[in-house]
């Protein structure tokens, strides 16, 4: 792997032994409130459930400091208490492992009834992934497992939009909005796309992270022997799959539930800054989530950005700045990025 990459990939990863501090207050008195930490990044993406399965879990008092030692960084951050809608946070660098003060309000209960055709085992409900919120808490709904055919209640801020992922054992996955009412239906239905990845001789490419557009954390799939990789989307999903590896990559738009992905040296594209920022979190939306865990850490200075053909939309956040997108097209672009306070 291209030592850059794996920079960007794994800096805020290999972070060792944290301590997260903060307060969490409700509204009316709850006795107690649960802790929940997430893996984020590379360590989220083994499996369909992986982003389901804690690091730690602890029960801390509401208006009382807590302090909770975390083994490395990123992680995500859930607070829930009975009643009350959850709080979200992600913490990327060791400098905001002091987390804002959280208020949790009273929660309404929704009912997301799961229609789920062939899917077995247990669904993974969680929070949608939201780029813009990096290092705010956001409200939301507590991650738990539902089953297919029956309806799961969720806890929800009154008049907050919230947004769930649903993700079955296989990668299928669909997105539901919950914006008011009585709840909100989702059906899972997804038919079979076969990845065939080769280098430019033909050579079958074994071992190779594999996923579509627009699909979430915890739905890629790896290569065979053969080269071959199967995934798992819902029914509506139109567009291109990529394969990424770090130092090669590609993109295929699906043909009659089949794709083939010449795998090629990826280029890196260079970004400039105009002045110096916070260490970079860099989104480009035209390489899934699935393939990267999250965002790519860059200095605030800049530094280099991988490119997949076509391209597409990159969005860029710091600590204390606004959010902004840029268009990457070409192999040979250089990066200009001027964040707003």
């Amino acid at each position: 792997m291209v030592l850059g990459v794996a920079l960007l990939l794994l800096t805020a990863a290999s972070v060792q032994a944290h301590q997260l501090s903060g307060t969490v207050y409700c509204e009316a008195n709850c006795p107690q409130a649960t802790v929940r930490l997430f893996p984020l990044g590379e360590k989220n993406m083994a499996s369909p459930h992986q982003p389901g399965k804690p690091l730690r879990t602890a029960e801390v008092t509401p208006a009382t400091a807590f302090t909770l030692e975390v083994d490395s960084l990123p992680v995500r951050v859930e607070v829930s208490a009975p009643g009350h809608a959850a709080g979200v946070i992600e913490v990327w660098f060791p400098e905001h492992a002091t987390l804002p003060p959280l208020w949790l309000p009273k929660a309404v209960t929704r009912s997301v009834q799961i229609t789920a055709t062939g899917s077995k085992g247990k669904l993974l409900v969680m929070d949608r992934e939201v780029g813009d919120r990096v290092g705010r808490w956001r409200w939301s709904t507590p991650t738990t497992f539902a089953e297919a055919g029956k309806a799961v209640n969720v806890p929800v801020a009154p008049g907050v939009f919230t947004s769930l992922t649903v993700v079955d054992e296989s990668g299928c996955f669909a997105f539901v909005n919950i914006t008011g009412g009585k709840g909100a239906p989702v059906s899972l239905r997804c038919r079979t796309v076969t990845v065939t990845v080769h280098d430019p001789q033909g050579k079958p490419q074994a071992n190779v992270r594999v996923a579509a557009e627009g699909m979430p954390v915890g739905t890629a799939a790896l290569t065979g022997p053969d080269g071959k990789a199967r995934l798992s989307l819902p029914d509506w999903w139109k567009g291109r799959v990529v394969a990424w590896t770090g130092e090669q990559g590609g993109s295929a738009r699906v043909s009659n539930e089949t794709a083939k992905i010449v795998l090629r040296p990826v280029a890196y594209l260079p970004l400039v800054t105009a002045q110096p920022y916070p260490t970079l979190l860099v989104f480009p939306r035209y390489i899934p989530s699935a393939l990267t865990g999250g965002p790519l850490l860059l200095s605030g200075t800049g530094g280099r950005v991988p490119f997949i053909p076509p391209g597409g939309e990159m969005e860029i956040l710091a600590y204390g700045y606004d959010a902004t997108s840029l268009s990457v097209e070409s192999p040979t672009q250089t990066l200009g990025v001027r964040l707003s306070p």
